[in-house]
């Protein structure tokens, strides 16, 4: 009885080839047309189903990354945030950007994050070579430094260890290189290169971005009920403040682009309404 049925299973798949065959020598056009369809369809699911895998599961290229959450005190307030809160580690902004970049090779354009001296010790991260930022290296008059990533540092400088004290150039002013981060290390958002910046500063102006580590024995919600307790205590002392919801979240991928205030993009939403009309 088995054999019988692996017989009409192949009996009807030879049929179906036979068929498909002559549909395609009789109608190439339409035949065409499917495949291309289906390969667009199938190609669209895949990337939209990684997507969302990186957007939403994906952890952070950080130890216990699990810990380290989203915020967004303003950046003007910043500093009184940071000093008033107990449920993190820390907390840190930054801000993103691009500029003219030059080092070895061609002048190029690339993106820059801006962000806080401590972020590196928040992320329990050490870089490649040489050292990261030093308290003060955000501060206005301080010596001009950066950090690059591991892919920025091969294509500019082929790997060499010797790129640490290098000089770089982001929109003509010069800056050193003290550190190189490791392989595949990007973070906050998809950043190879960063400099020291002050919260408030022209490159975090407004409600910027933010993130910290929560302490071992804090949670997501004490945090966010903290911080809204601190924003409504800084709105009461100062009538330049105006109360606001601060936000607190899982941070679970580097790349923050897909990610909207109160949840996923509005082009991540669109993307995942196609996926499911194609499927």
């Amino acid at each position: 009885c088995r054999e019988a049925r692996h017989l009409q299973w192949m009996d009807h798949f030879l049929q179906d080839v036979r068929f498909g065959f002559r549909l395609w020598r009789k109608k190439p056009g339409s035949f065409i047309s499917g495949a291309v369809a289906f390969t667009l369809g199938i190609g669209l699911v895949t990337f939209s189903l990684c997507a969302i895998n990186n957007v939403f599961f994906a952890k952070l290229p950080v130890p216990d990354a699990d810990r380290i959450v989203y915020t967004t005190p303003l950046g003007s307030a910043f500093r009184e945030f940071n000093e008033q809160q107990t449920t993190f580690e820390g907390l840190c902004a930054f801000g993103t950007g691009s500029a003219n970049f030059k080092a070895l090779q061609a002048p190029s354009r690339q993106r820059v994050c801006f962000i806080g001296a401590n972020f590196l010790d928040l992320l329990h991260v050490k870089p490649l070579h040489g050292r990261g930022f030093l308290p003060g290296d955000e501060k206005p008059g301080a010596e001009p430094v950066a950090l690059i990533g591991y892919d920025l540092w091969q294509q500019e400088f082929h790997g060499d260890s010797t790129a640490v004290g290098s000089i770089i150039r982001l929109d003509g002013e010069a800056r050193t290189v003290v550190g190189i981060l490791p392989q595949g290390f990007k973070f906050p958002i998809s950043d190879n290169l960063w400099v020291p910046a002050e919260p408030g500063s022209p490159q975090m102006a407004g409600w910027g971005y933010g993130f910290g580590r929560l302490k071992p024995s804090a949670t997501i919600a004490d945090a966010r009920t903290e911080l809204n307790l601190i924003s409504a205590r800084l709105a009461a002392m100062s009538p330049k403040l105006k109360p606001m919801p601060i936000l607190v979240g899982p941070y679970t991928r580097a790349d923050a682009d897909m990610k909207g205030a109160y949840g996923p993009a509005p082009g991540v939403m669109a993307m995942l309404v196609v996926t499911m009309l194609v499927l």
